[in-house]
């Protein structure tokens, strides 16, 4: 990661350490008449939320209020937001489907919780968020609140973990012996097909054994030519 980057995200965290601060400060007062307007504390929950919030229409998706961690993940100054719809400023990947899917859950459900929803910033980078919504009616017009979290560096981590995975098991699976991991308690924690089809054990039953488990005629010798190895977490013995 370079220097800016690392920079721009100690920056960024120095800031919602800031905001967090204010808003425990607003937490911790005393019970009892608050001495400032409604309009301040909407401005100021919009200026303090840690997520992207969002007030929308349901009906044509125009935006009516949009907080500071909105402009800044999406790219767009407020008055950029303010009296445009989501998919004239393409937040939508596919306007149709996406923001089909998001509607149909309001009005089914009146909200829709954590739901991974792919969204396209102004500089066209595509994210995942996860979103929240929920629906209420004022006047007659049906407007959604919306939150969302941007967890595309977990979803990227977490792809990429999947793809090791995979190709650890590949590997592991190559080898021409039976091959296992165990930790210091001698579970197991990793193993290959020729383990299972040589003990006769399934992967779901071996999950729930540890090596002292296994009969005394398996573990111990070779099986029709092929070599056991078995790896402790602190050592490796044959």
């Amino acid at each position: 990661m370079k220097k800016a980057d690392i920079d721009s995200i100690l920056k960024e965290n120095q800031s919602l350490k800031k905001r967090n601060q204010e808003l425990e400060n607003l937490l911790q007062r005393e019970p009892g008449p608050v001495p400032v307007s409604q309009e301040q504390i909407y401005r100021s929950l919009l200026h303090l939320c840690p997520a992207s919030l969002a007030v929308t229409s349901l009906d044509d998706g125009v935006i009516y209020e949009a907080s500071d961690r909105f402009c800044l993940k999406s790219g767009f100054k407020r008055e950029e937001l303010i009296g445009r719809s989501t998919v004239e400023m393409g937040f939508w990947i596919v306007p149709d489907e996406g923001r089909k899917k998001f509607r149909e859950l309001l009005l089914r459900d009146g909200q829709c919780l954590n739901q991974e929803l792919l969204y396209r910033k102004r500089n066209g980078e595509v994210i995942t968020g996860l979103t929240s919504a929920v629906l209420i009616e004022v006047e007659n017009r049906r407007y959604t609140i919306v939150l969302i979290m941007d967890i595309t560096d977990q979803k990227r981590a977490q792809e990429a973990l999947t793809r090791e995975q995979v190709f650890m098991r590949s590997i592991i699976d190559g080898f021409p012996g039976i091959f296992c991991i165990i930790d210091e308690q001698a579970r197991y924690i990793l193993w290959n097909k020729n383990y299972e089809e040589v003990t006769g054990f399934s992967d779901e039953e071996i999950r729930t054994m540890t090596v002292l488990d296994l009969p005394p005629r398996v573990g111990s010798k070779s099986h029709g030519g092929r070599n056991t190895v078995c790896v402790r977490t602190w050592g490796v013995f044959p």
